[in-house]
């Protein structure tokens, strides 16, 4: 038996980077209208700037921008030529996919509706980690395993000794001195960490923890020393405290949903039965491709070559799942509903497992798979809370799911395009980086097909700004990590010779 109460948190620090919303979003004003489909200025600025562009339209100069909303509206030309009748729209693969990423739009959403008015920080709280925010600590540390914390139980007023740090740490099970590290307010370190880092002044020789990191167990912590970089100008005083403001928003937002999470998994327990437990454990354990994520390998809906191998992967143990008669039989129960196999992979199709470690050892995957199904229910959980609140009919809802449809459904038409030119196009399309040589005259076909129903507003886009870095955003924690699609290399044409002016009467 296991309870869910303590596997309620859930997004940590970079999904809340990753969720547009949690900043100041652009206004989402129309860019670009195509038959029934529309382009935003925030579709385009995250298309353009959270994938990696072509070397054509790099940059941020007119003639850039103009290409990306070429390509972008001949996306959407491409989508609507391959129709809502085709074998990719039909594949089951195909809409358990766009399930999932509609899903995973209004849990993010979710989180915005509940954690809105609430991340305001403290001032006083504020002043004094803005104080300390230009420290670098020069650290000892080391992690208790969860099952050895009654080893600090009695450890008490030693702690402030340093020789008693030493000696924890081999009374833990460490060997030699423990070991060293630099800390600033920029590393990457847990949320917990750098609040107990960073909260206010330490002194030279504290002890700080045990602090909870998770499934790592507790991180103990002696301040070696610190050099400091007080912020001096009124202008980088101002940008501390400003970045200050917004980490402790960002931790506020994250306790406030941590909360609201644990409150709704609340008394919900899950009880695994033990013989398809373990035959499903080995079986998901081979779905693990290399130097690839668990969750990534569990998705059945790729569209890369090793998506495809992933997909082939699955159907083979979907078939022993049913040479097996397994399908029908308990899995588990969970608040009180008993799950058939069947039931847990039709819940697997539109939301992949998430693992919460990406390295396992030898024994860790059925601890690490029970965890992943816990975690796929209480995602189960929220679809329902946000569904209740109507957030798949959010309009950024639909646009996002409507972004992912048409770029597979213009990915899927593009191949179709270039595989009725023969072997060479096919050929070709693998090493042609100029998209004009290979679908050229096609495209400038469709713009004048659909010449009468697109509408550009020109004033928009030359308001736009692009930054001139290669990115690639990716939600590491959730089930789709890529926040974009990849760039439609469909087209480099540069002018903007079509359509009407949506900015002019």
């Amino acid at each position: 038996m296991m309870s869910i109460r303590r596997n309620a948190v859930f997004l940590t620090m970079a999904v809340l980077v990753s969720l547009q919303c949690g900043k100041k979003r652009p206004d989402d004003g129309i860019l670009a209208v195509i038959g029934d489909r529309v382009i935003t200025r925030d579709e385009f600025i995250r298309r353009a700037e959270y994938t990696v562009r072509p070397p054509y339209c790099r940059g941020d100069s007119p003639q850039a921008r103009s290409i990306v909303l070429n390509s972008l509206v001949a996306e959407k030309l491409y989508a609507l030529e391959a129709g809502e009748r085709n074998a990719l729209a039909a594949s089951p693969a195909f809409q358990s996919l766009i399930l999932g990423r509609k899903e995973q739009s209004m849990r993010l959403h979710l989180l915005e509706a509940v954690t809105k008015g609430k991340t305001a920080p403290d001032n006083s709280e504020l002043r004094s980690r803005a104080s300390v925010a230009g420290r670098e600590y020069r650290l000892s540390f080391f992690t208790v395993p969860r099952e050895r914390i009654g080893v600090l139980k009695d450890w008490g007023a030693a702690a402030a000794r340093s020789a008693s740090f030493d000696e924890l740490h081999r009374r833990t099970g460490g060997l030699g001195p423990p070991p060293r590290k630099v800390v600033s307010w920029k590393s990457p370190e847990p949320p917990a960490v750098h609040q107990a880092l960073f909260s206010g002044p330490l002194l030279k020789d504290q002890v700080v923890g045990p602090v909870d990191v998770g499934e790592d167990g507790y991180l103990m912590m002696r301040i070696l020393g610190w050099l400091d970089r007080p912020a001096v100008s009124d202008q980088e005083i101002r940008e501390r405290r400003e970045a200050v403001r917004r980490r402790m928003e960002e931790e506020k937002k994250q306790a406030v949903w941590d909360a609201y999470v644990f409150g709704l998994m609340k008394g919900k327990r899950l009880e695994f039965q033990r013989e398809p437990f373990e035959k499903m454990a080995e079986l998901m354990r081979t779905l693990q491709l290399p130097d690839r994520k668990p969750q990534d390998a569990l998705s059945l809906g790729g569209m890369t070559n090793d998506g495809m191998a992933a997909r082939r992967t699955a159907d083979s143990i979907l078939s022993e799942i049913r040479s097996n008669r397994m399908e029908g039989r308990p899995f588990f129960t969970f608040d009180g509903r008993t799950w058939t196999v069947s039931d847990f992979l039709k819940l697997t199709a539109s939301h992949p497992l998430v693992f919460r470690k990406r390295r396992m050892g030898p024994g860790e995957f059925p601890g690490q798979f029970k965890l992943a199904v816990a975690d796929l229910l209480r995602d189960a959980v929220l679809n329902r809370e946000a569904y209740d609140r109507g957030l798949d009919r959010l309009p950024a809802v639909q646009r996002e799911t409507a972004m992912w449809r048409d770029a597979l459904l213009a990915a899927y038409h593009r191949h179709r395009v270039l595989s009725a030119r023969g072997t060479a196009a096919d050929r070709a399309a693998g090493g042609d980086r100029d998209p004009d040589r290979l679908l050229g005259a096609y495209t400038d076909s469709l713009f004048k097909a659909y010449n009468g129903r697109i509408g550009i507003n020109v004033g928009l886009l030359e308001s736009i700004r692009l930054t001139r870095i290669d990115m690639v955003a990716l939600n590491r924690d959730l089930p789709y990590i890529e926040t974009v699609p990849v760039f439609p290399a469909v087209t480099s044409r540069p002018r903007l010779d079509y359509g009407k002016r949506l900015d002019r009467p």
